[in-house]
This record gives C-alpha cells, structure tokens and sequence, in this order.
C-alpha cells in the first residue's frame, strides 16, 4: 500500500488531478453563463460534464505513464523518481488546463456545426413567447409543390376568391360566400379543371394588400375567379358580378353581369354558379355545357356546414367537437344534404383519432352517415374518401379501392389524396404517400393539415431542413393548429435539444389542452431528462382530464415510465393492460426503444 502512494506521489497523480479539478471548475462555470446566451440547448451543459468526467481517468492514466519535462515529454519509469518527488512544470499544467479548452471548444463548435438548420425556427418562436407568429418566410403552395415532377399537370388550374358582397347585411355575405360554395363544388367535379380548395381560397377573404397576381402564385394556380354582389333594396334586385383573371399577366379573359329579382336566392345562385361554370368551361376549356344542380337549398344549413368545415380545418379535440355539432345541425335543417352527412362522418372518425371516442362506436355512426350521403348521391367522391378514410382502420385493400372511386369521380378534392397518403405512410410506403401528400398540398396550399402531411413525410425521408421550413410557413398560416407543434418537438427531441422540444410541445398544449402528441411528447421529454417530478406532474395533468383519454392509451405511457424507472414487471403489467391490437402496437413502437419491443415479443 505503501508503495503505491509512493509511486502515486512521485508520478505527480494527486497533483495532476488537483489541477484538472481546478482548471475544469471555472470552465463549467462559464459555459453555464455562456450556453443560454449563446443560445444553445440545456443538453450542452450535460454533454460537457460527460467529456470532462470521462477525460478525468484518461488524464490520471496519462500522468502516470508520461510526464513533462525540459526536455519534453517522456516515459515515467521508477528510474525518473529515484531521487524524490519531481516538482510539477509550467508545460504539465497547461497540457491539462488546454485539453480542457479544447474539449469545450470543440463541444460547442458541434453544436453549432450539426444543429444550426434546426435552430432559427424553435429560436423564433422561444423569443415571441405566446405570440405564436415566426417571421414569414415564403408561400407554402410555390416553391414545394413545382419541385416534384410527378406533380407537372397540363390541366388548367383555378382558385375561386370570397365574394365581396357591398352591404352591411350579414345576409348578403353568406349568399356571397354560399355562392363560391357552389361555384367550388361545380367546378371541382370537372375532370379537366384543377381547383383550389376552399380553406386556400377562402383564407383571402377580407385580404385587400395583395395583388391577384401575387395570390395566385400563392396558391400556384393560373386563373383566378373574383366577383362581387351588390343588393339593392328598393328594386328588390341583385346584381352578380364575376370575372376571370390570368395570374402571369392580369389580364381579364372574361367578365360578366348577372341581374337578378331577390326571391328565391337558391335558385339564382343555382343559375349564376351554372352559368358562370359554363361560360369559364367555355373559355378555358373549349367544352359543352352542363349543368349541375345544388347541393342543398337551405341557407342556414349551408352556412352550418361552412362553419364546420372551417372548425376542422383547425385538428384540435374542441374544433372537431365544435364541427360535429355544426354539420349536425345542417343535417337537421336539411336531411337530404349529402356533404353534411360527409361532415358528420369526417367530424366522427376525426373524434377517435384525436379524441378518446370508442373506435367502434365512431365506426358505426360514421358508416351510418356514409351510406346516407351514398343513398342521396350515389357518385358523391367525399362520401368515398370518408368511406376510404374509415376502412384505413380494418381493411387496406378496400379502403384502397375506395379512395381510387373517390378521385375518378372528383380529382380536385383534396383530403381524398390526404387520406390516401396517410394509408400508404402507415404501410412503409413513403414515396408514394409524399406524392399524395404533394398532390393534396398542391390542390389545398393554405391547408394546415396538407402542409403539415408534406413536413412530416420530408422529416421521415430524413429532409429535417425542409420539414422544419414547412413548419414554419404552417404557423404563419394558422398559429392554431397544434401538430405542427408536435413535428417541430419531434425534430428537436431527436437532436436532444429537450428544453426547445418541451417548449413546442407546450405550445401545441396551449392550443389544444389534451393534444395526445403534445401529452406523450412531454411526458417521453421529461422521463428522457430524468426530470420524474414533471412526469408526476404530466400524469396528475392526465388523471384530471382522464375522461378524455382512452384508456390503453394512458397505460401504454405508464409503461414507458416504469421501465425507465427500472419497474421491468409494473412495465409489464401496464402494457398487458393496454392490450396489444395493431393500434396499441403501433403507438408501443413509438414509445418504447427497439430493444423493448424485442424484450417483449416472446411474451
């Protein structure tokens, strides 16, 4: 024993690792100072006390085998000691003292180095606080859409403006705005017209700063439609105004007057959308007339469904809720309009995947709602795509074929190929789902739902750049849609950039109180940090709200957290609890690690 405090002693290890201590301390110190002002993750600070902890054997291991002398740096032999104890140099303590410095500096350069694509984002929204708004960056539909060849079309490609109705008569703007309703729905069923959906053109209404050139090569489209409605009071008349503009040059290609007596306001909206619709078809296409009649003939069950549409738009558990009870409510004003029935069935299904509503019960009122919009029209796509959307969950094959009759019967409607894309994601096709997903994108370019499909495809594909500035462009169209939140915590979790991640995925929260993503992203956040405290927290913020999760769902979250803890059997027993149907495997895989699922698959 004595010896080898000798040999401790005369190889200068205490006084080495005296030094390494003393130099390492005021390093910590100032990149403590340092890592918030420079803007880097909290992670930082737990890889540097990684390095230095690990560097403090290799250093000791060092000193006994090598020391510096005038001469340099040789060989530690007992021969070197032999006459006592050799004072420690100038050269061996700044040998310490620099790798120190470089370790740090070489930590901090890496950050910068592999994460400043992930950073202006997340840095943005930290510095706006509850705001929400990121700086604008460009349009969503251009510059994504006409990077994929796949997507190059020949047809003609349109968007339909809000209506300006020129009175202060609520009633004259929801006879404005049913009319581009039923222009949308005529012109979406020609197969040689490509139309932008109603969330992109409708989010130009009331936009009086932009240009219909600028507009148009917002929603990436060649023709724009505008017009104005105009009542007057004492003659009982109105008047219609439409005209057709070309994006590249501004050029009216058409424009035309509609006088009407202010009657029935069906049957003129029903005339002027038909005419409008043939005479463009004219124009454009060169085609026959047709004639197409209208949807519903109840202004309030029209606007009921308006206002759904525009609810769900939004993917939060409240919005859907609030969107059901509008298309319910379009129902019971007019039974025999099929697109509410649709509404009802999109708001059901929706309710289970982001809600806790029992998959078997949104089943069949879904598939009720479906075969009633199939009993008044036959050939109506949405009910399809809904029908499509609802087989996604028990049979592919099917629900395949039903999203192919979807856009045979109507190419323009967008969650169709939204859908679509969803079906072909979840079976490991991710090229052709991202194709669907551009496609949808392309046809809805103000969409947050279609925006937020092309991110996440790109962050699959492994194109973090592109799915982070998707995200952005996202929140600058509609700072209430949660998931794209979610993606952004997603992307930074995987760069252990944990304190941003919380901060996204708190965001989504504010937006959506039981966002599920936001819940398991917090939850998986702060058991990863070790913070458990949190996840009490988390799961105390879950028990409150226990109504509006699924059960399984909570269980397969405890099981994650009790396998962290090193609860291996309590693990075991929550997850035999979540049950293991495809659903619950599925969300397993996302919770746990790979050698989990392993641990588990001879049970």
């Amino acid at each position: 024993m004595e010896n080898i405090l000798y040999q401790l002693r005369q190889r200068q290890i205490f006084k080495v690792a005296t030094i390494y201590a003393v130099s390492a301390w005021p390093l910590i110190q100032i990149a403590d100072l340092s890592v918030p002002a420079l803007g880097l993750p909290d992670s930082v600070m737990t890889m540097l006390l990684q390095v230095f902890v690990a560097g403090f054997p290799i250093t000791l291991i060092f000193a006994w085998l090598f020391n510096f002398t005038p001469n340099g740096i040789v060989r530690v032999s007992s021969d070197n000691h032999s006459q006592g104890e050799q004072p420690i140099n100038l050269k061996a303590t700044l040998a310490v003292v620099g790798s120190l410095l470089v370790m740090t500096t070489i930590l901090f350069a890496s950050q910068y180095l592999f994460d400043d694509k992930n950073s202006y984002v997340a840095d943005k929204l930290n510095n706006n606080n509850s705001k929400l708004l990121p700086p604008v960056p460009p349009a969503i539909g251009s510059k994504i859409n006409t990077q994929d060849e796949q997507l190059n079309s020949k047809k003609e490609s349109i968007a339909i403006l809000p209506f300006v109705a020129f009175s202060s008569d609520p009633e004259d703007e929801y006879f404005a705005d049913g009319m581009v309703e039923e222009l949308l729905n005529l012109l979406s069923k020609i197969p040689d017209l490509q139309v932008a959906a109603r969330t992109s053109s409708f989010a130009f209404k009331g936009v009086t700063n932009k240009t219909i050139t600028a507009i148009g090569k917002e929603l990436g489209v060649d023709i724009i439609l505008e017009g104005s409605i105009r009542k007057n009071d004492t003659t009982n008349k109105i008047r219609v105004t439409a005209q057709l503009i070309k994006v590249s040059t501004g050029e009216h290609l058409w424009s035309e007057t509609y006088d009407r007596v202010y009657q029935d306001i069906f049957k003129i909206q029903d005339d002027i959308a038909n005419a409008v619709v043939n005479k463009m078809k004219v124009t454009l296409l060169g085609a026959q007339r047709i004639y197409i009649s209208a949807e519903t003939l109840n202004v309030d069950a029209m606007i009921e469904h308006g206002k759904g549409q525009k609810e769900l738009t939004h993917r939060s558990v409240a919005s859907i809720n609030k969107a059901m009870t509008h298309f319910k409510r379009a129902v019971l004003l007019d039974p025999n309009y099929a697109r509410a029935h649709v509404g009802v069935a999109d708001s059901t299904i929706l309710s289970a995947l982001y809600g806790n509503t029992s998959k078997k019960l949104a089943s069949e009122n879904a598939q009720r709602a479906i075969n009633k919009a199939l009993a008044i029209d036959k050939e109506f796509a949405a009910a399809f795509a809904s029908q499509g959307l609802l087989l996604s969950w028990e049979d592919v094959v099917k629900a395949e074929q039903s999203f192919k009759r979807a856009i045979e019967l109507n190419p323009n409607y967008a969650m169709t190929y939204m859908w679509y894309g969803s079906l072909l994601k979840q079976s490991g096709k991710l090229k052709g789902s991202q194709t669907l997903f551009l496609k949808a994108l392309k046809l809805d370019p103000k969409s947050p739902i279609a925006a937020n499909n092309v991110a996440w495809g790109y962050y699959l594909m492994g194109d973090e750049t592109k799915a982070m500035e998707i995200f952005s462009q996202i929140i600058s169209n509609d700072p209430y849609y949660p998931g794209a939140y979610t993606l952004a915590g997603e992307i930074l979790t995987t760069h252990g950039r944990m304190d941003e991640a919380t901060n996204m995925y708190n965001r989504a929260l504010e937006v959506d109180p039981v966002n599920s993503h936001a819940i398991q992203g917090l939850l998986t956040a702060s058991m990863d940090m070790g913070d458990f405290d949190a996840t009490e927290q988390w799961f105390e913020y879950v028990e409150k709200r226990i109504a509006l999760f699924s059960e399984p769902y909570v269980n397969l979250l405890k099981a994650r957290f009790n396998w962290v803890l090193g609860n291996r059997e309590e693990a075991l027993r929550y997850l035999d609890m979540a049950g293991f149907d495809k659903e619950n495997f599925d969300k397993m895989r996302a919770l746990f690690h790979v050698y989990f699922v392993k641990t588990l698959a001879p049970r």
